[in-house]
């Protein structure tokens, strides 16, 4: 899956919103890179919560005040395409999650960006 995420105009509405999951999805791969998945997985997470928190009254949305609320809820809304829910349904998972055999994210960026992309596209 690709962490890329997409580009807006300086003066579009999600700008800062997408610099600062940006940051926190930079942040991701260099932990990764080192070997630390877990804090990738937390990144990818905080890089949804801080885009989506970001997004909320210019898009008129509520998925809740912190990351894994928002996963929660991305998740559970039925308005958004399958392929969203389960990015955000993988993304919450965690180390139990793996150690119970349940969903859990083997690409949190990637999962992160596609969550994160879906709504730039959205906006567009």
């Amino acid at each position: 899956m690709n962490d890329t995420l997409m580009d807006v105009p300086p003066a579009h509405r999600y700008a800062e919103a997408l610099r600062l999951a940006g940051k926190e999805l930079s942040t991701g791969r260099a932990a990764a890179a080192n070997g630390n998945e877990g804090q990738a997985r937390v990144c990818g997470r905080r890089a949804v919560g801080v885009f989506v928190q970001g997004i909320a009254s210019a898009a008129g949305i509520d998925y809740g005040s912190h990351a894994m609320a928002n996963l929660r809820e991305i998740q559970q809304d039925p308005d958004l395409p399958d392929e969203i829910r389960d990015a955000a349904a993988r993304l919450n998972g965690g180390a139990r999650s793996i150690r119970a055999g349940e969903p859990y994210s083997a690409d949190p960026l990637g999962d992160a960006a596609c969550i994160i992309n879906y709504f730039v596209a959205k906006a567009l």
